[in-house]
């Protein structure tokens, strides 16, 4: 049973899609659903029968490329959101990442260089352990696959993800525009 679901909006475009597929693939215990016509209710409903602790949802952006990226705690009696979602600025596609195999155990969550508060609220939105700051020989030396966030000071790019695997990068690169701290965490308005 996945721990992890990702699907996407409602009104999907191909890079959405891809971009969950692949998503799953990268993580231990992850799966994507196909959403069709289906609510967001009816998404969390069928989630949560599928016994899924997160629900990863991706929204349209600019030119329909992945725009942001909202995260449902299902553990609870009720779903719930959590108080941060993720702007997209791109995603990079490698590719031999539609070919990477799926990894036998869980993936943590390093900071490249320094601490990142990116990388300490993603380790909790998807349930998954948080390493700390590692430097880029010790990513390189790390023996199963690794999320990597690394800080990136640049206008309109504050975060880079990374997916590392025997010391090489695999799988999509997700270009992250801001952490937004989200104001209500009520279902209602979000789609």
């Amino acid at each position: 049973m996945p721990r992890i679901i990702f699907t996407t909006s409602r009104h999907d475009t191909v890079p959405l899609r891809r971009l969950a597929r692949e998503l799953a693939t990268m993580l231990y215990s992850a799966a994507r659903l196909n959403r069709g016509g289906r609510s967001l209710p009816e998404v969390l409903a069928l989630a949560r029968a599928r016994k899924a602790s997160r629900l990863v949802v991706i929204y349209r952006g600019r030119g329909g490329n992945p725009g942001r990226m909202v995260f449902f705690d299902l553990s609870g009696d009720a779903p719930r959101v959590f108080p941060y979602l993720i702007r997209l600025r791109g995603v990079v596609f490698s590719p031999g990442s539609a070919a990477s195999r799926r990894p036998a155990r869980e993936v943590p969550v390093v900071s490249l260089g320094s601490e990142t508060e990116l990388a300490e609220e993603l380790s909790v939105m998807l349930d998954v352990t948080y390493l700390g700051a590692m430097g880029e020989e010790a990513v390189a030396k790390y023996p199963g696959r690794l999320m990597v966030v690394e800080k990136v000071d640049r206008p309109s790019l504050a975060y880079v993800i990374k997916f590392y695997e025997g010391g090489s990068a695999i799988g999509p690169k997700l270009l992250i525009e801001s952490l937004v701290r989200i104001r209500s965490r009520s279902l209602e308005g979000i789609a």
